[in-house]
C-alpha cells in the first residue's frame, strides 16, 4: 500500500455512549522494509509513526479527506493530552512480545540454508508449486502465475525417480525423459501454456531406473500445418437479444462489431466451417491437433458429428486424430463468453426491452466490454507421439488421451415469464462440470 512519495495515515475514531466519556486516539504503526533500509538513520530496516502534535483532526471531513493532497477547510492541530499511562486509561507502557507465528520468508530460507537443508522446489519464473507426498510418490503441482508462455528449468528435491507428467485437464499421463540428477535433486526443464498447471510426480516405487532417456524432449514442439480460415457461418440465440445468423469473413471480437444484437451480445453462438487437410497432415502415423488461438471464454469442439469436448483454458486446443478427414471435414464451435456486456448492452434500453434481469446491476452504458467469441486463428497441428500411461482412458494413434470423463458439458437454464404479467424475460446461462457425459447437455425449467 505504501508507494513513493506523500503518503497518508487517516483514522475515523468514534465515541460511541450516551453520556460524555473521556475518548482519546494512541497508536503507534511500525513500518519494516524488506532490504533492511530506512528513511530514518537512527533506525535498522524499520520506521514508527506514533500519534502526537504533528497529526491534524477535524470532526466533519469531505470527499477524499483520506488520500494525499487533499485541501479541504476544517482541520485543526491535535491536543496532547498526556503521557501514555495517563488517568483515566492507565495504559502499561511496555510493550508486550509476542513470538512471531509466522516469520518472514527470507529469515526462514537463510535459516534452513545454513542447516543445509535444500530448497523443496526452485525455479527463476513465476511459477507456483505445492508438494504432498505419499506413500508411492513425490507429487508436485506446479503453475504459472503470468498470463504468458513460460519455458523454465524446475528444481525438485527429488532424486531417483523418473518424473511423469499428470494432465487435470485430459487425464493423461506421460514420462518426461527429459531431466538431471544432481545433490538429491532433480532438475527438469519444463513448457507452461498461459496459467496452465499440472502435476510433476516422482514414483518411489515400481520404477528402478531412473536414468534420462537419450533425445528425449519433455515438450515435442508442435507444427502448424494449415490455417482454417473464413468465411464462418455464426448463429446467435435469438432469446438472448442475438441476431439469428451472421457472416463473418474472418474471426473477430463480438466486442468490436458494429451491430448492437452482437456488441452486447452474452450467451452461446455456434461458429461452422468446412476445411480439407492439407497433403502434408493425411498420413496415417500423423497425430493432429485442433489449437482455436484465443477464445473468450470457453468451446465445444464437434468435428464431423464428433463430440470433441470443452476447451475452458490454455492450450485451448483438442485432439482430432481419427476424426478428422482428407476432404470435407465439417466443424463446428460453440462459443460462450460472460455476462457483462448483456449487463452494459442493457444499461442503455429500457425496462421493457431489456434482455437481463438482475437485482443489482454494477455496469453503466459506457462501462468496457469484454472481448467476446472466437479470435484465433484455429489451426491445425502435429507434433511428435508422446507415450502415454493411463490404464483408465481410451488411447488414440498419437497417444493423447480421449477420456469421457474429463468433458464439461455446457448446460443451458433459461427462466422465461410472459410478457403479458408485466415481467421482463430473464435468461441466464449456468455452466456445469460433470463427470459422465450426457446424451442431452441442454436443460430447460
Amino acid at each position: 500500500m505504501l508507494k513513493p512519495g506523500e503518503n497518508v495515515l487517516a483514522v475515523e475514531v468514534v465515541n460511541g455512549g450516551e453520556t460524555p466519556n473521556p475518548a482519546g486516539l494512541i497508536a503507534v504503526l511500525k513500518i519494516d522494509y524488506h532490504d533492511d533500509s530506512s528513511q530514518d538513520s537512527s533506525q535498522e530496516g524499520s520506521k514508527e509513526i506514533v500519534t502526537d502534535r504533528s497529526w491534524q483532526v477535524a470532526s466533519s471531513v469531505e470527499d477524499g479527506w483520506h488520500l494525499p493532497g487533499d485541501s479541504s477547510s476544517g482541520w485543526g492541530d491535535v491536543v496532547e493530552l498526556g503521557p501514555f499511562d495517563m488517568a483515566p486509561w492507565h495504559l502499561d507502557p511496555t510493550p508486550a512480545r509476542f513470538p512471531d507465528l509466522y516469520p518472514e520468508y527470507f529469515a526462514t530460507a537463510d535459516a534452513l540454508q545454513e542447516w543445509g537443508v535444500l530448497p523443496d522446489f526452485q525455479c527463476d519464473g513465476a511459477i507456483r508449486f505445492i508438494h504432498r507426498r505419499t506413500e508411492q510418490s513425490d507429487i508436485y503441482f506446479v503453475a504459472n502465475a503470468l498470463p504468458e508462455t513460460l519455458e523454465k528449468t524446475c528444481t525438485f528435491r527429488v532424486s531417483g525417480a523418473r518424473p511423469e507428467l499428470w494432465d487435470p485437464l485430459t487425464a493423461a499421463r506421460r514420462d518426461l525423459p527429459e531431466y538431471q540428477q544432481r545433490d538429491g535433486r532433480t532438475a527438469v526443464p519444463l513448457r507452461f501454456e498461459p496459467h496452465q498447471s499440472y502435476f510433476v510426480v516422482f514414483p518411489r516405487r515400481g520404477r528402478k531406473n531412473a536414468s534420462a532417456a537419450p533425445g528425449g524432449r519433455n515438450s515435442p514442439p508442435m507444427r502448424r500445418l494449415a490455417e482454417i480460415r473464413g468465411p464462418w457461418d455464426v448463429t446467435f440465440d435469438t432469446s438472448l437479444g442475438g441476431p439469428d445468423r451472421a457472416h463473418f469473413p474472418k474471426l473477430e471480437d463480438w466486442s468490436q462489431r458494429s451491430e448492437p444484437e452482437i456488441k452486447y451480445y452474452s450467451g452461446i453462438a455456434t461458429y461452422r466451417n468446412t476445411f480439407d487437410l492439407p497433403k502434408e497432415a493425411d498420413r496415417p502415423d500423423q497425430p493432429l491437433l485442433l489449437n482455436l488461438g484465443e477464445v473468450h471464454s470457453m468451446a465445444r469442439v464437434r468435428l464431423n458429428g464428433h463430440d470433441l469436448g470443452v476447451v475452458w483454458c490454455a492450450p485451448w486446443q483438442v485432439e482430432i486424430t481419427g476424426v478428422v478427414k482428407p476432404r470435407g471435414n465439417h466443424l463446428e464451435i460453440d462459443v460462450a463468453n460472460l455476462w457483462p456486456n448483456r449487463l452494459i448492452g442493457d444499461q442503455a434500453q429500457p425496462p421493457e426491452k431489456r434482455v437481463t434481469w438482475t437485482t443489482w446491476n454494477p455496469y453503466r452504458a459506457d462501462s468496457s466490454l469484454l472481448p467476446s467469441g472466437l479470435l484465433g486463428p484455429v489451426s491445425i497441428m502435429s507434433h511428435p507421439p508422446t507415450q502415454i500411461m493411463n490404464p483408465y482412458s481410451r488411447k488414440s494413434r498419437s497417444g493423447f488421451c480421449a477420456e469421457e470423463s474429463a468433458r464439461i458439458p455446457i448446460a443451458r437454464y433459461q427462466v422465461k415469464s410472459s410478457a403479458q404479467d408485466g415481467n421482463v424475460r430473464r435468461n441466464s446461462i449456468l455452466y456445469l462440470m460433470r463427470n459422465t457425459p450426457r446424451k442431452n447437455a441442454d436443460s430447460k425449467a
